[in-house]
């Protein structure tokens, strides 16, 4: 659902929220964390830079510092940020954008999954991202390089499997 870019921003992002505020961290030893280029560092760091929540420090010394507090965002301020608004309206059909015509197969399930989808990110303060990043991000690593992969983070508990639920719960699944 986001861009290769936007996950990128968030593990690099993940990195700067485990050291302590205000801590210079240079793009090359986020770069080495991530198995990315220190160019692809700062350039997914851009849009928060200018949002204000990160800061560019120059020089041989610099990098960069999270200026905002990570506990009073949330990952839909994240992504917000970073993600063209437009994704949420996409036609799940093919069309340009979502008609929202409500004899479309597709609109109240999408509809559904959009609020659920966001209701997670409006709960998921920023200061949990190290954790609440899910496997398909790739491998997790604390500030000191260690491998996090094997703390899973508990968010929601289990969905239960459409065969397991009950069959007026599981209108519109299709097999």
């Amino acid at each position: 659902m986001f861009s290769q870019s936007t996950k990128v921003c968030l593990k690099a992002l993940s990195c700067l929220i485990e050291r302590d505020r205000g801590a210079v961290v240079q793009s090359s030893d986020i770069a080495r964390e991530l198995e990315i280029s220190a160019t692809y560092v700062t350039k997914v760091f851009q849009p928060l830079c200018r949002k204000g929540w990160l800061r560019s420090q120059k020089g041989r010394t610099g990098g960069w510092v999270l200026v905002a507090d990570p506990s009073t965002l949330t990952l839909a301020d994240a992504v917000a940020v970073l993600e063209p608004q437009e994704q949420w309206k996409r036609c799940l059909a093919g069309q340009e954008v979502c008609s929202g015509d409500s004899a479309c197969l597709f609109l109240e399930a999408w509809s559904q999954a959009v609020e659920a989808f966001c209701k997670v990110l409006e709960k998921t303060r920023l200061d949990r991202l190290p954790m609440a990043l899910p496997p398909c991000f790739g491998p997790r690593y604390h500030c000191d390089g260690e491998s996090a992969a094997n703390e899973e983070p508990t968010l929601l508990p289990e969905s239960p499997s459409p065969e397991s639920r009950s069959p007026e719960s599981r209108k519109g699944v299709y097999r």
